[in-house]
């Protein structure tokens, strides 16, 4: 379990408990505050969904399904109407993907970071002209190249 500063652009400069790995649950709680939300408040929602993940996928902590994450999303009203793009099922990449989508409609990212398969984050940012995407997970603020992209959901 470790604390989370996020008051660059998180819950109104408080912290949030994150458990190892809980970057989709992390992802989705940041999706569902606002800057007024007080620590218990998110740490209540996180707690929530959790445990209808734990009851209804099977999830046992720690890295998060895609299809679980965007499920429990749907369920908590996260994504309403969202759809989702995964780069190995589209005849687009994801570079051409951005091209063709409003920034503000993103939502979440889902990467391969090499070591970290399937981490998931909030979408903050893209720079087309560098082919990096800017995302937030329990650790803050990061750019990443779009080629570690395996999906996205979005609004």
């Amino acid at each position: 379990m470790m604390n989370y500063d996020v008051s660059d652009g998180g819950i109104g400069g408080s912290q949030i408990i994150v458990y190892e790995n809980e970057c989709a649950l992390y992802a989705l709680t940041l999706l569902r505050i606002n800057s007024m939300t007080s620590q218990e408040d998110a740490m209540r929602k996180y707690d929530t969904m959790k445990l209808y993940a734990e009851k209804h996928y099977h999830y046992q902590g720690g890295s998060m399904l895609y299809e679980t994450m965007v499920e429990v999303g749907k369920h908590y009203h996260v994504f309403t109407g969202e759809q989702s793009f995964r780069a190995e099922n589209d005849s687009v990449t994801v570079g051409e993907y951005l091209e063709n989508v409003s920034l503000g409609n993103l939502k979440t990212v889902n990467l391969d970071l090499g070591d970290i398969n399937e981490h998931v984050g909030k979408v903050c940012d893209y720079d087309a002209a560098n082919g990096m995407i800017r995302y937030e997970d329990y650790q803050g603020k990061h750019w990443t190249p779009i080629t570690n992209v395996r999906a996205f959901t979005y609004k």
